[in-house]
């Protein structure tokens, strides 16, 4: 009898730790990517903070004074760069730039001259966290 409630208990813990590891979440990794030909950067913060190499950084920059100006910038793990700028920022790209958070995936957009043309981003938990 102990030792078939044993091999009972021995089941059920071992249903219970596989249960839970199944509710891990959606998980997705972004890294920087820069493409100048077509004008287009994007990759999460989390996951160029965390990245492995000395070189992935992804975000955006606004500055206030007596206007606004916003910066994006992206460097990819080969050491390969792009930014854009604007000083007369859209309300829906100023919008996008204040909701940025740690767990954010930007992707950002600019013309021939580098004036930045669109700014998107996700702010979703499937995006790893800066640590």
């Amino acid at each position: 009898m102990r030792k078939y409630l044993l091999l009972f208990l021995i089941g059920i813990s071992g249903l219970f730790v596989s249960e839970s590891s199944s509710y891990a979440g959606k998980r997705e990794t972004s890294t920087v990517t820069v493409d100048n030909v077509n004008r287009i950067a994007f990759g999460s913060l989390g996951d160029a903070r965390n990245s492995s190499d000395n070189y992935q950084l992804i975000g955006c920059i606004l500055t206030s004074g007596s206007s606004v100006r916003l910066n994006c910038y992206a460097t990819n793990s080969s050491n390969v760069s792009a930014s854009c700028t604007l000083t007369t920022v859209p309300t829906a790209m100023l919008n996008a730039a204040t909701s940025i958070s740690p767990n954010s995936k930007i992707i950002f957009t600019w013309d021939s001259f580098g004036a930045c043309k669109s700014l998107t981003v996700y702010s979703m938990s499937i995006y790893s966290p800066m640590r």
